[in-house]
């Protein structure tokens, strides 16, 4: 099987010739149990100001996650240096600021969460918070940015800082509460009585805050209850304390809403065996391609599973075939053989057989031909619509068929959310009775619905 023109993103700890009992390395196994991918590693890798210039730049620009968790340190001091400025609206400022960046020091870090964490409209992009916070950890350590966290958080808590509406109030459109997004990982490289100690005041919360207060507890301790139906916070939370249970509640009533690689670290990794993973290949591009980085490090069968599901995605078949060839000896002697004992894979094993012994996957169509493809898939919608006769699940089907296309393709195209607009496009001749018209627009927003 000749190998592509396609690399994988950087792991750290990949190249660790230790057998790791939940990843593939030794490394990675130490990695995950601290909180791995909610943590960057420092590289010392050569590049040339030019090259980190341009990746700081990008990350800086980002809407999505841009920075792999291995990043070269020049490349990270350049983007948390620019990150205090508007990439697009003070270009002069960012490029000054990429071209000589300042040492990343608690200094530093206090600007960044007065400009960016305190103040009302904040950071735009969740992700970005924690991406940040942790390239700040990676440099100055868990304790001084746990310490200036708390500090932030505190002040969140004081009436000076609430916003004018009870949305704002309650820190649900402020960065006091998001930050938390990256507050709860920093504990598992932190040690418990010094945690405990540090966060003690924030439990107090405030009557007035009761989302910001709950966050506050069950991320700060772990005696906390947490919430019947977990949020993004209390998931995390569950996550970071390793409590299987109430991320399998969870999953009761969202089973596709898993692929957090730290939700496996805690579920275990057996839960691949079972896991849900009809719609990775749904997921952006970006999302995808991290799939196969992170959830591809962890070393179970159930693991190719997530392979084969995108050996067939528009987006990164030809990635999900560069993993079997790196991994080609577990697959052969540990991976495939376990598949062949369970009778849901027999399938799956085969599939990935077919792929190893090199046969060709159809290539990957060019933009141009996704576009047509997104056109006729709404062309030809109606008459399918039509041809079920009034059978819901028949109906259902054929919607979700065209939905999950839809995904797919324009996943490949790029697209932030290759799912968002799809009932927009359903503005369509469709020359039948408006009651079936109707019901065809609802099932379709019920199918598009998370």
């Amino acid at each position: 099987m000749a190998k592509k023109a396609v690399s994988l993103l950087p792991v750290p700890g990949a190249d660790d010739p230790t057998p790791g009992k939940f990843a593939f390395t030794a490394r990675l196994d130490e990695l995950f149990a601290q909180g791995w991918p909610h943590l960057f590693v420092l590289s010392d890798e050569a590049v040339t100001p030019a090259q980190s210039k341009r990746e700081a730049l990008k990350a800086c620009q980002a809407v999505d996650p841009y920075l792999p968790t291995l990043v070269p340190r020049d490349t990270a001091e350049r983007m948390l240096s620019g990150y205090l400025h508007n990439p697009y609206e003070a270009k002069g400022s960012i490029q000054a600021a990429l071209a000589k960046p300042e040492p990343v020091t608690p200094a530093l870090l206090e600007r960044v969460l007065e400009a960016k964490f305190r103040r009302l409209p904040g950071e735009t992009y969740v992700y970005r918070l924690r991406e940040v916070l942790f390239l700040f950890e990676a440099f100055l350590g868990t304790e001084t940015v746990v310490e200036a966290m708390v500090e932030h958080l505190s002040v969140g808590l004081e009436p000076e800082n609430w916003g004018k509406t009870a949305f704002d109030q309650d820190h649900e459109n402020a960065n006091f509460r998001r930050s938390l997004l990256a507050f709860g990982w920093l504990r598992l490289r932190f040690p418990v009585d010094r945690w405990n100690k540090l966060t003690k005041p924030l439990l107090k919360g405030h009557p007035k805050l009761p989302k910001f207060t709950q966050s506050l507890r069950v991320i700060c301790d772990d005696t906390a209850p947490l919430p019947p139906q977990l949020d993004w916070y209390s998931a995390d939370a569950a996550c970071q304390r390793r409590d299987p249970a109430p991320l399998r509640m969870q999953l009761e009533r969202w089973p596709k809403n898993w692929d957090e690689p730290q939700w496996v670290y805690a579920l275990g990794s057996d839960f691949l065996r079972e896991a849900n993973v009809t719609g990775l290949r749904l997921s952006p591009k970006w999302q995808q391609q991290r799939h196969l980085a992170e959830l591809g490090a962890i070393r179970a069968p159930g693991t190719l599973r997530i392979i084969e599901a995108l050996l067939t995605s528009r987006s990164v078949s030809a990635e999900a075939v560069l993993w079997l060839e790196q991994h080609r000896d577990w697959v052969e002697h540990e991976g495939l053989p376990v598949l062949d004992g369970w009778s849901h894979t027999k399938a799956v094993a085969e599939n990935i057989r077919r792929v190893m012994r090199g046969e060709a996957l159809p290539s990957p169509p060019k933009p141009a031909e996704l576009r047509k493809q997104l056109k006729q898939l709404f062309k030809d919608l109606p008459a399918q619509m039509k041809a079920c006769k009034g059978d819901p699940e028949a109906e259902r089907a054929a919607m979700r068929t065209a939905f999950e296309s839809y995904c797919e393709i324009n996943a490949a195209l790029g697209e932030i959310s290759p799912d968002a607009y799809f009932t927009h496009q359903l503005g369509l001749k469709w020359r039948a009775p408006e009651a079936d018209i109707q019901r065809w627009i609802d099932i379709a927003v019920d199918v598009a619905s998370p």
